[in-house]
């Protein structure tokens, strides 16, 4: 296993089987540091940490989206690709995780994944599909709606692209559920 795959799983494992009340302030707190760093890897080891952390720490996290979603949301348009990346990766795993609260965040967020839907990087691209896939999936028809006519534009635009076009029928059958 490679260094950055046992930090990961490390993580995770302390995040899950360290109680909240102990683990998610030092977690958290370490995670801002990571992401306020004029460092590129420092800010994309702090969005890894933030996404690795968010299934053990989903009960508490909630609590601190105020604090945690404006800095996220900003280097999901990082000059670095990988920290653009990461980012997008940590709301995933918000979106999939912290439900139904990250939801309330929908006109905040959307239009950065939006955004990030027409990066040049086919991975930040893929792992904004993720993002939307999950937001999709359990936003109200009604909350959804004003974001179909934008959304659908960029992920037939997406459609042109043979590694996206897994991510890209997700979310569009996300969509078509919600009717």
């Amino acid at each position: 296993m490679d260094v950055q795959r046992l930090a990961q799983t490390t993580i995770d494992c302390m995040a899950i089987n360290i109680p909240s009340k102990y683990f998610i302030d030092p977690a958290l707190t370490l995670c801002a540091q990571g992401m306020s760093s004029p460092d590129s890897h420092m800010r994309k080891a702090g969005c890894a940490v933030l996404g690795v952390i968010a299934e053990g720490c989903s009960d508490h996290i909630p609590e601190s989206l105020d604090s945690i979603l404006p800095r996220l949301l900003q280097l999901v348009q990082d000059p670095e690709f990988y920290v653009r990346e990461c980012a997008c990766f940590a709301l995933g795993q918000f979106a999939k995780h912290c439900q139904p609260d990250i939801l309330h965040y929908n006109e905040t967020v959307l239009p950065v994944i939006f955004q990030a839907l027409d990066d040049p990087r086919p991975t930040v691209q893929g792992t904004s599909c993720y993002v939307l896939e999950y937001f999709c999936e359990s936003m109200q028809p009604a909350t959804l709606r004003p974001y179909l006519n934008p959304l659908m534009t960029r992920l037939a635009n997406l459609l042109q692209y043979d590694l996206l076009t897994i991510e890209v029928m997700l979310v569009i059958c996300d969509l078509s559920q919600q009717g």
